[in-house]
């Protein structure tokens, strides 16, 4: 198996206790505390205060200064509602500039989140809300709709029911001091499909491993420039792009349509470098790129596509090098793992229909098992995963039990082999994850 000696002490500890001794140990630089709040509220004190943190898709920039104070303003408001730490609290979001400034605010107090679809009926979100008990649901409130940042109304089932303006400052008093904890969870996804649904749990460690996952793989290499997230915040995947990208020192735009013929204008409109999506929606671009006249740019700032959810494509990787001129790298990733291989471009098919998705990221152990055993490098069997950047299970212990092995590594469902460089070959991929379906990367 290929890991270092130090991974696989870490991946080993199971306790809260022993994982916060074992990262620690490991090094700051890899496990810096704290996830989301931490990176922005940085980047605030910094030489980059002023630098645009937070793009909208009508033209809308906000700072990384001003992103801390109207986040901490809707935090005062959120905490004399009764948000605090470790509650739980449910939010759906119009815009990609509210989304994030909620996910902040969120985090500044230390609540557990739970993100929401924007179009989801009231039955399925009252559903959603109940399945990860959740105490509050947020939703945001059109602009000049109201004076002050929050306002009760009424309930969700269990849930109280508070509408949020993100440009509705007031003085952010009686805030606590912010605390971070990355051994409990913090994130909670939920995820419907086949009939059941499943709650995926996230500490601030799973996530920022992540993350820095991304960022040291050099995706979010481009300091200033913009990065467009086009997927979905409910998934994990959205949230830890975006943070790779803040913690880059990238300003971040949201799309709300994953469309190609939607999300084309979006992009040129903002000059975005680097954007992270999925497949279908890179081969769109391609289709507009190619109804153009020659010497035409479909988008000009364009240089890297980040593809999540699919196997990795080497046919797509020359044609979006050939007709956009853009690097096309994929990320391997799971919902419960949301990023475990960076794959490089360049082709990266094996023979017999394998994939080379590249080696696991610092934080995340790998092993294959067939038949209930570990097998040796170069032998197929199902992908297995451990350590940090795993989540910690799923909210109901009965959607456990047939997830992890006796000994606590997830099985992923995929199957493959481990190559003698440490790469994995991955043969089939899991269209779904745990009880769940979603975007099949990180979703």
């Amino acid at each position: 198996m290929f890991v270092s000696p130090a991974l696989s002490r870490l991946a080993g500890a199971d306790r809260p206790s022993e994982l916060r001794k074992h990262s620690l140990a490991y090094g700051r630089g890899l496990f810096e505390p704290g996830f989301l709040w931490s990176v922005v509220a940085n980047r605030a004190e910094s030489v980059l205060a002023e630098r645009v943190l937070i793009v909208g898709e009508n033209g809308e920039r906000v700072s990384a200064a001003d992103a801390v104070v109207r986040a901490e303003s809707l935090a005062a408001a959120l905490h004399e509602e009764g948000v605090r730490e470790d509650t739980r609290v449910a939010w759906r979001a119009g815009t990609g500039v509210d989304a994030l400034l909620i996910m902040l605010a969120l985090a500044r107090l230390g609540a557990v989140q739970i993100p929401l679809g924007e179009n989801l009926s009231d039955r399925r979100m009252r559903a959603a809300a109940s399945a990860a008990a959740a105490e509050y649901l947020l939703i945001d409130e059109p602009c000049g709709s109201t004076t002050h940042p929050v306002q009760r109304s009424g309930s969700c089932g269990a849930a109280r029911v508070l509408r949020v303006r993100t440009d509705a400052c007031v003085a952010a008093k009686g805030l606590p001091a912010y605390r971070s904890n990355d051994w409990t969870p913090r994130w909670l996804f939920v995820r419907s499909g086949r009939g059941r649904t499943a709650v995926v749990k996230h500490t601030e460690l799973s996530l920022s491993v992540a993350a820095r996952g991304l960022v040291g793989s050099r995706l979010c290499d481009r300091p200033g420039s913009v990065g467009a997230i086009v997927l979905p915040l409910t998934e994990v995947s959205g949230v830890v792009h975006v943070a790779a990208m803040f913690a880059a020192g990238m300003s971040v735009v949201v799309l709300r349509s994953y469309e190609a013929s939607h999300a084309v204008g979006v992009l040129r409109y903002v000059d975005a470098a680097t954007v992270s999506g999925t497949e279908r929606l890179c081969r769109g671009l391609l289709e507009l790129q190619r109804a153009l006249p020659r010497g035409s740019e479909l988008i000009p700032a364009l240089c890297r596509f980040v593809v999540v959810g699919d196997p990795r494509s080497s046919e797509l990787e020359r044609e979006a090098k050939r007709t956009l001129g853009v690097t096309v790298t994929y990320v391997y990733g799971l919902p419960e793992a949301p990023t475990i291989c960076v794959g490089a471009s360049g082709g990266g098919s094996s023979h017999r229909g394998a994939t080379t998705v590249g080696p696991p990221i610092p934080g995340i152990r790998v092993r294959i098992a067939k038949n209930g055993m570990e097998v040796r490098t170069g032998v197929h069997g199902e992908i297995q995963l451990s350590g940090p950047g795993l989540s910690c299970g799923y909210l109901a212990a009965e959607d456990n039990a047939s997830a992890f092995t006796d000994d606590g590594w997830f099985r992923t469902g995929d199957r493959g082999k481990l190559a003698f460089d440490g790469s994995i070959e991955a043969v089939s991929f899991r269209r779904g994850s745990g009880a769940g379906e979603g975007v099949r990367s990180g979703g």
